[in-house]
């Protein structure tokens, strides 16, 4: 990891990265445009028992959307523009499903719009939906991109029809032995020859077991008073880019000109966890908690993506008092924003977190099971990768200064117990 020189430094230190959203954007999910949204997801949530089952909502405030999760994949994205509200969906996530053209076809009914730059069309002739060729990806094959409906305000009806058909495309996503159909319909009628083989085999989506922990875990960390709150998922850290550095240097001096964006990232290649969290105790924050979540074996190996890696780039990352003082801010505002949308009791006291609050590194290895309603091929877990590499782990613990975590539960389960000492006794076995 390399040095910012004073230059760099003021740039990243005055660009704006937040996660809360801004009020406009709060203002239409509580009580405009966007709030039958909200009103569902509660109503909803509320009847499931099934954590892991349960919508999340995540703030987006450098693009200034709220997301709206299950199992860890977009179900909504929700924003505002000068014409009202919108709400998106990547449609390349129907790709699993045999009915896609069917549910697509609801979709355009319902007011959504396919993208302009047109991924997908619309035939004329005979009302078919042709999916356009990907030619930089011959594995993927074809796409459609992101629908999106704009209205001034979205009613319940809207809500739960669009809730319904989007659920049904991504739990086909979830399938373990999904066929691309999207990639079918690309080789047998754009272009024959563009696909030769005949199975069409999705490769890009299995069970997603790690995500499905990941949101699992992210409702299993609630705990304001004595415990972890965790208050955000699939955590991506801003970088300026150059229009902002060209910006930034025109308005405050010539001597900005010859930053380049590209070198702030890439001196700091800082890791992004999994999850942002909270450490209470006795109802008062103690800790930011940055947490990497690994269900795989092939997870936990790579020079790239491994854990030694993560847990380095954790390490690196918490050391960067730019981002830190930013996460305190941010988190302090985020939970407050949370509870005036209702995610968070309104009787809670929301505690202001303070500039010096630690910073704790978690890396939590889970199993790799599914349910056998869903079947799918067992996979080596992280659990089995931590009990023949017990060693080397807890030496790479140790070098960062990262805690390691273990949960032998499956994350449809009710309860989870989390393992905070994997080197106990046992050294890494359940």
């Amino acid at each position: 990891m390399g040095k910012l020189n004073a230059t760099e430094l003021e740039i990243l230190t005055k660009m704006e990265d937040h996660r809360f959203v801004s009020e406009p954007l709060e203002t239409a999910f509580c009580i405009g445009g966007l709030s039958e949204f909200r009103k569902y997801i509660l109503e909803l949530n509320s009847t499931i028992n099934n954590e892991y089952e349960k919508l999340a909502v995540m703030l987006r405030g450098n693009s200034d959307e709220i997301i709206v999760y299950k199992n860890n994949h977009k179900i909504w994205e929700l924003s505002v523009n000068k014409y009202g509200c919108k709400v998106s969906f990547d449609f390349n996530h129907a790709r699993y499903s045999e009915k896609w053209d069917k549910e697509l076809k609801k979709l355009l009914k319902m007011g959504f719009q396919l993208p302009q730059h047109r991924k997908a069309e619309l035939l004329p002739s005979d009302s078919r939906i042709k999916i356009k060729r990907n030619d930089n990806n011959v594995v993927t094959g074809g796409e459609i991109g992101v629908i999106s409906c704009t209205k001034v305000k979205f009613d319940e009806e809207f809500v739960k029809k669009s809730y319904g058909i989007i659920n049904s495309l991504v739990s086909d996503f979830f399938k373990s032995q999904p066929v691309d159909y999207f990639r079918k319909a690309v080789s047998e009628d754009d272009n024959p020859e563009y696909r030769s083989v005949a199975d069409y085999k999705g490769s890009g989506s299995g069970v997603l077991v790690e995500k499905r922990w990941q949101q699992r875990l992210l409702f299993h960390f609630d705990d304001m008073q004595n415990g972890y709150y965790a208050y955000d998922l699939e955590f991506s850290q801003k970088f300026p880019d150059s229009n902002f550095v060209k910006k930034f240097s025109k308005e405050n001096g010539i001597r900005f000109a010859n930053v380049k964006a590209s070198d702030i990232k890439e001196k700091l290649c800082t890791n992004e966890p999994d999850m942002l969290a909270i450490k209470y105790e006795g109802g008062n924050p103690k800790a930011l908690v940055l947490i990497e979540v690994k269900s795989t074996e092939s997870a936990c190996k790579g020079e790239k993506s491994g854990i030694k890696k993560h847990m380095e780039g954790m390490k690196e990352y918490a050391e960067q008092p730019v981002f830190m003082n930013k996460r305190r801010i941010d988190a302090y505002e985020s939970l407050l924003q949370y509870q005036r949308m209702k995610f968070i009791p309104g009787d809670v006291e929301i505690k202001e977190i303070t500039e010096d609050l630690p910073v704790e590194k978690v890396l939590l290895l889970t199993n790799a099971e599914v349910p056998n309603s869903e079947g799918g091929e067992p996979k080596v877990s992280a659990l089995d990768y931590l009990k023949n590499n017990v060693d080397a782990v807890a030496k790479w613990a140790k070098e960062s200064d990262c805690k390691v975590w273990t949960t032998c539960n499956n994350y449809w389960d009710d309860k989870l117990d989390i393992n905070m000492n994997p080197f106990g006794e046992q050294k890494g076995n359940c």
